[in-house]
Parts: C-alpha cells; structure tokens; sequence
C-alpha cells in the first residue's frame, strides 16, 4: 500500500489521495501500529483539506477517532467522532453519518452513557429504511438494540 500511494504521489494528483491515505491508516491500525495510522490519517486530513476532494473527510475523522480509541485517548476519540458527524451533516452524507455516530455511540455505551448513546444514534438510524438495509445499519441497529 505504501509503495502504491508513493507512485501515487508522483503523479501529481491527488484526487482520491485522502482516501487512500485513510485506507493505509486503516489498514496500520488493524495491524496494531496504531500510531503509524494517526500520521497517515492527519497527513490524510491535511490533504482532504488542501484540495477540492472533501468526500472522504467525514470518514477520516471518524477513522482518527477510532485509531484515538485504541490508544485509549477516549477524549480525543469522541471529539473526532463529533466531529465526524458535523462534517457528514454538512455534507448530507447519511451513511458517513451512521458510520460516525454508531462509533460516538459504542464510547458512549462503553462509558455507561447509554441515554447519550441512544440520542446521538437513534436519529440518524430513523433516517434510513429497511430497504436500505447495509452493513452499518444492521450494525446502527444491534447497537440500539442492546442500549
């Protein structure tokens, strides 16, 4: 992955740069180096910020605050995840949306927050319809169930 965003890089483009960036801090993070993750999600963040491509920014910062997470920077993490949302809203990006309050919501549950929990998900999940069924919905929903 690495070697394939340097080529990248040496294009001079860097439309779908941010995304790629954020799917190797991904990938770092599920392989535990999960502060080799948090540099390449900023250096995602600051290149979503520098170009006209914002379409992955939601995601980046959600993916920011669950890298924050693992390294137990539980405030980091939900500020990430707010801020995640506000950018998904912005955007009208309802499945970033899901995705980051699904997340904001696991650490609010975690933390015994569990009236919290359900007010941040229990919205954004009345927004979507069964027919719309995904992943991150059936996942939205299991959470809400179990708060």
């Amino acid at each position: 992955m690495r070697q394939g965003i340097a080529d990248y890089k040496n294009t001079g483009t860097k439309l779908l740069l941010a995304q790629f960036l954020g799917l190797l801090a991904e990938a770092l993070g599920n392989a535990g180096q999960t502060d080799e993750g948090l540099r390449e999600v900023d250096e995602a963040l600051n290149v979503a910020g520098s170009s006209e491509d914002a379409s992955y920014l939601a995601e980046l910062h959600r993916l920011k605050g669950e890298l924050s997470l693992a390294k137990q920077l539980a405030g980091d993490a939900e500020e990430c995840f707010k801020e995640s949302i506000a950018t998904a809203q912005r955007q009208h990006a309802k499945s970033w949306e899901l995705r980051s309050a699904t997340s904001l919501a696991r650490l609010y549950h975690s933390q015994n927050k569990n009236d919290e929990a359900r007010n941040v998900l229990r919205p954004v999940v009345s927004d979507f319809s069964e027919e719309h069924e995904t992943k991150d919905l059936r996942e939205a929903n299991s959470l809400l169930a179990e708060l």
